[in-house]
Formats: C-alpha cells, sequence, structure tokens
C-alpha cells in the first residue's frame, strides 16, 4: 500500500446530499485520537461558525446539511489537473489522505460539508491556522495513521503552508523506517499547482 498526501482546494463544488458516511479514519486510529480530531474540528468549526454535523463532532443532524465525498468535493487545480474525481475511485494499492484547513485530515472518500477557510488565514486571536494546528498537535495524529496503515511509500505532496501546520515535519521515524517522497521546487504561483497536479495523475494512473 502506498500513501498520497495532498491539500485541500479553496475551490470545492456546491451542493451534496444529506447522506452521511462515517470517516474511514476511524479504522486507523484509536478511538481516542479520533475523538481529538472531532473536537479540535468543533472548536475551529464554531469560531468560523460552520455548522457542525457528525462529521465536525457537532449535534447538528447530518440530514439537515450537505455532504459530498471529498474527492468530488474539492475542485481547485490540482483536483481538475489530476483528473482526481475519475481517477480516483478506480485506484487499487494507494490510499490519499487530503490535509484540510477544517477537517485536518481526510480520507479522501471521506463526505464533507462545503467551507471557506483558507491554511494560512489569520483566526481572531492573530493565530494564523497553520500554527494552530501545529500547536495542537495535527502531525501527531497523522504520524498514528502512519503507524496503523504501514505504507511501503509515502508521496508528500503537499505545500510548505501545509507542512508547516504539521511541524515537526516529516516525522524522524517515517523518514527512517518508510520511503518517503517529498516533492519539493516545484515552481512558483499557479505553476507548482498545476505540476503538482500532473504528479498526482502518474501517482493515481500507475
Amino acid at each position: 500500500m502506498e500513501l498520497i498526501l495532498i491539500a485541500c482546494s479553496a475551490k470545492k463544488r456546491n451542493g451534496g446530499s444529506p447522506k452521511y458516511s462515517p470517516s474511514q479514519l476511524e479504522g486507523y486510529l484509536s478511538k481516542a485520537t479520533f475523538q481529538r480530531l472531532l473536537t479540535l474540528r468543533l472548536e475551529l468549526a464554531q469560531i468560523k461558525r460552520q455548522p457542525a454535523g457528525p462529521d465536525l463532532g457537532g449535534s447538528i443532524p447530518a440530514t439537515k446539511l450537505q455532504y459530498m465525498p471529498a474527492y468530488l468535493r474539492y475542485s481547485g487545480i490540482i483536483f481538475q489537473r489530476s483528473n482526481f474525481a475519475g481517477l480516483f475511485p478506480r485506484v487499487r494499492n494507494k490510499k490519499v489522505l487530503i490535509i484540510s484547513v477544517l477537517y485536518g485530515i481526510l480520507d479522501a472518500q471521506d463526505t464533507i460539508q462545503k467551507y471557506d477557510l483558507k491554511m494560512d488565514e489569520t483566526l481572531p486571536n492573530g493565530t494564523q491556522l497553520y500554527t494552530w494546528w501545529k500547536q495542537h498537535s495535527l502531525g501527531e495524529i497523522l504520524t498514528e495513521y502512519f503507524r496503523e496503515l504501514k505504507p511501503k511509500k509515502i508521496h508528500d505532496l503537499l505545500p510548505d503552508s501545509y507542512r508547516k501546520a504539521l511541524n515537526p515535519w516529516p516525522p524522524r521515524k517515517i523518514i527512517r523506517e518508510k520511503h518517503f517522497i517529498a516533492y519539493k521546487d516545484l515552481g512558483q504561483g499557479r505553476g507548482t499547482l498545476w505540476r503538482r497536479g500532473d504528479i498526482l495523475r502518474e501517482l493515481l494512473s500507475s
């Protein structure tokens, strides 16, 4: 099994359905760790006034919200250029995790709401969101997932602001024990998004 790490996108599809499915992460995180992730999601949702259903650790019934699988919801350049919505459902022996500004970590199959947040935006207390996630040890949650999945390779396609949210990154044990591939020096601006999309399409197609 290979693992691909990508970032969420600011651009998202509208709509959805009230059908909500439990997160795929529950099979790879301890009950305590998954609950901690939900607690962090709820705290951030309350700060940003995002309706909090079961996906965010809240009490609003899922039937009153609109959900869509993450691999369909995100529609930014990387997702479009890689044909993610078309290729991902057919992928075998690879898993894709999305580092999300609101959700922290998502399996690409997880059902999510539409939201409007950016990793480098500033919260009311003056803290940037990537610093907020770093302070709440998002990287440790991801490392626990690694230990359970035991991937043969980890492909890191994250931009710098998302890597900052996971600091210290990458975990030293992962570097020693796994085949960790970090894609860097991919250009500037929109060019780096296109390049990440190309690499992601290659990984999904191989």
